[in-house]
């Protein structure tokens, strides 16, 4: 009833735990949730009960895979209290909630550049408009808080971020609050290592690396201009 048409199945709260246990183990190993979307005339609405969520996530990690929720209202607080892996969006997580995301090892996916479009798209005067630039300043106080606690922040690209210019999310990681260090991480490493693939290179595996001028941890828009990029042992971009 509100979420992008074909992009998902549409579960009602009565159903999702009976439709968890037959599926939660066939999806590569994560199931995504849908945790508030908005609807006419009445705003953001929570699609489940904190309860359900709860229950839902530990039928997920007892198939052995992990749960990611879209929340871009006040879902994310029920969801951080249901042990969810990966909040994506997130604006409205509450300092309690990074500490306890922190403290368990969770991930947010926080979409910066996402949330500027949208906010641009509804106008700044708009309900929703206004909305996402709360959500937005809140950010500039979690995130930096989020590196602190030592939560895991990762580089989502969503709807607004073509193919290839992930660089651009890390830029407007660091300017609301993230070290350059922790934003080329995003793009990177820290994602390597949260899904659990070895980042390093070894002699005999194919390459896929790519090369910059400067340390990007020292500066992170060293990221928008690589000088070779390597993909399957396959040079496919040389600014050397």
């Amino acid at each position: 009833g509100g979420y992008s048409d074909a992009s998902g199945v549409e579960i009602e709260p009565d159903e999702l735990i009976d439709y968890l246990r037959t599926r939660a183990d066939v999806r590569g190993g994560w199931v995504k949730l849908i945790g508030d979307w908005p609807r006419k005339g009445e705003g953001p609405v929570t699609n489940y009960p904190v309860e359900l969520l709860c229950e839902a996530v530990e039928i997920v990690h007892s198939a052995g895979a992990r749960v990611a929720i879209h929340t871009m209202a006040q879902a994310a607080s029920d969801a951080v209290v249901a042990g969810v892996d990966s909040i994506e969006h997130g604006p409205f997580l509450t300092a309690d909630d990074i500490r306890r995301l922190g403290e368990y090892g969770g991930v947010w996916v926080p979409t910066v550049v996402n949330m500027i479009k949208f906010a641009k798209l509804l106008g700044h005067e708009s309900t929703g408009g206004r909305m996402f630039l709360e959500g937005l300043e809140n950010m500039r106080d979690n995130l930096p808080l989020a590196e602190q606690l030592g939560v895991t922040v990762l580089a989502g690209t969503d709807m607004a971020v073509p193919h290839g210019d992930v660089a651009q999310e890390a830029l407007r990681l660091k300017e609301y609050g993230l070290s350059d260090r922790a934003a080329a991480r995003a793009t990177s490493t820290d994602a390597y290592e949260h899904i659990g693939k070895d980042d390093a290179i070894s002699p005999g595996e194919i390459a896929d690396v790519v090369f910059f001028e400067e340390n990007p941890y020292h500066d992170v828009s060293t990221l928008v201009h690589p000088k070779l990029i390597i993909h399957r042992g396959r040079i496919v971009n040389d600014q050397r």
